[in-house]
């Protein structure tokens, strides 16, 4: 089939994913199957902003205004067989209904033109004889059984997954009205399934049931054409020597919106890479915007703002007694940006900090350890909720009668955010909507930090997944965690979701930044001692501390083996170097965060972060 005898139908609903999935969609279609936008029919249902509608007008797509049909969910799909008539389109060859969670990565097949034609189902969903007792009832005779695509069970030929559909345009009016009237049916017999689970498949089974009612002629695809990349086997219709066209990811992206699978099949890699080729941009970047904050606003804790623990009620008595609430500040960090200078300048100029109002608590740190309040940190990890209050309490009721604020500083609230029990966030929630909550946020330059993060991990105890290993930067760019540290966007959102009447405040790494946050907390000015940094290793010292890594060592003994290193270094002198990524994976980075470069420019307006998410 050529492509231009083919249109392409979606379903856009008002779920966080959907318009960053469509987008994506469209734009692989277009650069995988030569399936110009023109040819998409871009359904919405009647809730969906009319900025989103106009984007997808902008590309090229034409669009159509439908009613959420029964549940208003999984349903919605059979509202688009009507389009052929509505929108005045000639008729074409045949149509290709596409859920949005859908990447196009090569030129499509069609078998046979003249049929319709879906993917088996995966797994045997409803039933077989759940399928058997609904095709008695809607007095249909029984299709024939097959297989399931991954060999679990058996069901009827006509069960397809719904995610890829072709019909032929002579067939559409009158499976339409067919497969509505089916749909209709289930959902006022929802007995007919043995649970409210089954119920999500009315769709499918309705479309089975509108194909053996009207008698029309099927085939099936090969799994190359409907490909689920949420499974860890191959399916059993997959054509190895074919490409990959369609993969169907479902929830299959990582933070940043790229496709991922388990499955370390050639094939299957190959067409996710050619799927990501496409995710590096966004047409709309609100649209990457309404993704990120849907990942970000998945449930914290059961239990709400409020942890059941005494000291939210010592705290709530405290504050009822205060004359004046202070305001409480949290200095996130991130690591690599000055954090240590500034906390060592914050500890030495305690007495001129409270003349201005400003109350840095004990930090209960032992020299050459920063004086920062780890143990914030170490209770949040832990989840303990009533640690992490008490020691909020203690400082409250600790600071001077003079100040009315109160300076936290830990650069692990950045980088063990993502190690949080949810219950501490839950607390870190209480305290927000309580006091006036502030968190300072310093970011650097992407590329700079992932490499300055990379070489202090190299370095750190092997206390965490990521430290103390022998790794490439390569290598340790594929863990999600270290991964996580470069999603600055996705750490102000979750920031924002946690800490919903907080103030963030962001700046950019610079060799003035120290100043430029002392400035913005009044205490500009400060006489600060001997400057403090943290000397990274050069190449040779990254290289010798990953062979280093090679062993298991007492900590005593591993913190003498880098002394000598660092001793060794400069004996190397001017002929060390600086450790540098290549340029390929220098372009990497970059492509990775692109998206959320994009984003934060817009949403930081005078390093504000906006006070509610902008819609679209």
């Amino acid at each position: 089939m050529q492509p231009d005898d083919l249109w392409v139908s979606i379903v856009v609903d008002t779920v966080d994913d959907h318009l960053y999935k469509a987008d994506l969609l469209i734009r692989t279609l277009d650069r995988h199957a030569s399936i110009p936008p023109r040819q998409v029919i871009v359904h919405y249902v009647n809730r969906l902003p009319a900025a989103a509608v106009a984007t997808f007008a902008r590309m090229g797509c034409k669009t159509r205004k439908i009613e959420p049909f029964l549940d208003g969910k999984h349903c919605n799909k059979l509202q688009q067989l009507s389009f052929v008539d509505e929108c005045g389109l000639s008729e074409p060859a045949g149509m290709l209904l596409l859920d949005v969670d859908i990447a196009v990565t090569a030129p499509l097949v069609i078998p046979q033109r003249d049929r319709v034609a879906g993917k088996i189902v995966d797994g045997p969903h409803p039933p077989i004889h759940v399928l058997t007792r609904i095709f008695e009832a809607a007095a249909v005779a029984l299709p024939e059984q097959v297989q399931c695509d991954c060999n679990i069970g058996k069901t009827f030929a006509s069960n397809f997954n719904g995610g890829v559909l072709y019909i032929p345009a002579r067939h559409a009016d009158a499976i339409g009205k067919s497969w509505k009237y089916f749909a209709s049916f289930l959902f006022e017999n929802p007995s007919l399934f043995e649970n409210d689970q089954q119920l999500r498949h009315i769709d499918q089974v309705s479309f089975a049931l509108a194909l053996g009612s009207t008698g029309t002629a099927y085939s099936h695809l090969p799994a190359n054409s409907n490909f689920p990349t949420h499974r860890n086997s191959l399916p059993r219709t997959l054509e190895a020597r074919s490409p990959i066209q369609m993969l169907h990811y479902h929830w299959e992206l990582n933070d940043f919106g790229f496709l991922r699978s388990g499955l370390n099949v050639d094939a299957v890699q190959t067409a996710i890479s050619a799927a990501n080729e496409c995710a590096v941009t966004c047409s709309n970047i609100h649209f990457y915007e309404r993704f990120k904050i849907g990942r970000a606003g998945r449930p914290i804790c059961c239990d709400g703002r409020h942890p059941k623990v005494p000291v939210v009620r010592e705290i709530l008595e405290w504050l009822a007694n205060a004359e004046l609430p202070p305001k409480l500040v949290f200095h996130a960090g991130t690591p690599k940006t000055g954090t240590t200078a500034l906390q060592f300048c914050l500890e030495e100029n305690k007495t001129r900090l409270a003349q201005r109002g400003i109350y840095y608590p004990h930090t209960r740190h032992a020299p050459p350890c920063p004086p920062k309040h780890q143990f914030l940190v170490t209770q949040m990890m832990a989840g303990d909720v009533q640690g992490l209050g008490t020691s909020v309490l203690s400082a409250l009721r600790a600071m001077p009668s003079n100040t009315n604020l109160i300076l936290f500083s830990a650069e692990g609230l950045f980088n063990h955010w993502w190690d949080f029990a949810a219950e501490s966030r839950a607390m870190l929630g209480f305290l927000a909507s309580t006091f006036q909550l502030e968190v300072l946020i310093c970011f650097r330059d992407v590329v700079e930090f992932a490499v300055s993060y990379y070489c202090q991990s190299v370095r750190n105890p092997p206390v965490h997944p990521c430290y103390g290993r022998d790794l490439s930067l390569e290598e340790m760019l594929e863990d999600e965690w270290f991964r996580k540290h470069l999603d600055y966007v996705g750490f102000l959102m979750e920031i924002r979701h946690s800490l919903g009447d907080a103030t963030i405040r962001t700046f950019n790494y610079t060799d003035t930044v120290m100043s430029e946050i002392l400035q913005y907390l009044g205490a500009g000015g400060l006489e600060c001692g001997v400057a403090r940094h943290n000397e990274a290793l050069h190449r040779q010292g990254i290289e010798m501390m990953r062979i280093v890594n090679r062993y298991r060592l007492e900590p005593g003994i591993r913190d003498e083996v880098l002394s000598r290193i660092r001793e060794i270094e400069v004996m190397f002198g001017e002929q060390l170097e600086s450790y540098r990524p290549s340029a390929v994976l220098t372009r990497s980075i970059r492509r990775l965060t692109e998206k959320n470069h994009l984003l934060i420019a817009q949403l930081l307006t005078g390093s504000r972060f906006p006070d509610k998410y902008p819609h679209h």
